[in-house]
């Protein structure tokens, strides 16, 4: 089974996985988190990030899920792109995270990436606008 890792500034990370099981129960395999918090050791955080990524990686590969390109989660990610099997995607909302988790046990690493980011894109919605009727 492809893992599923999202790494996060501050408490999302954690947050997003607890809303996913209210969601899609608790049975979450091979699904790990991490955050960086303010004042964190980068050393000791990229650390972490192999140590945890290496435990994902089951043999299909690994989607790592950050918050934010260009943050340093991210960063610390891309660097670590050249080493690994795992693909790495921005913008990490709820929407995605579920369709990650409901879609992996039956997709290559590389599909899995492509249903993250459209479902990204597909659950970012103005419904104050669907209320008012604006079609876009």
């Amino acid at each position: 089974m492809i893992g599923v890792f999202i790494i996060t500034h501050s408490p999302l990370a954690k947050a997003l996985i607890e809303s996913s099981k209210m969601i899609a129960g608790d049975n979450l395999e091979n699904c790990d988190w991490l955050t960086l918090n303010l004042g964190e050791d980068l050393e000791e955080f990229t650390n972490k990030f192999q140590e945890k990524l290496e435990l994902l990686d089951l043999g299909e590969g690994v989607l790592v899920l950050v918050d934010l390109f260009s943050g340093t989660p991210a960063n610390i990610a891309m660097r670590a792109l050249r080493n690994r099997n795992f693909e790495c995607v921005s913008g990490v909302n709820l929407g995605m995270l579920l369709e990650v988790l409901t879609s992996r046990s039956y997709m290559t690493l590389d599909e899995l990436k492509k249903v993250a980011i459209q479902a990204g894109k597909d659950t970012i919605v103005d419904i104050s606008g669907k209320l008012k009727g604006v079609r876009k």
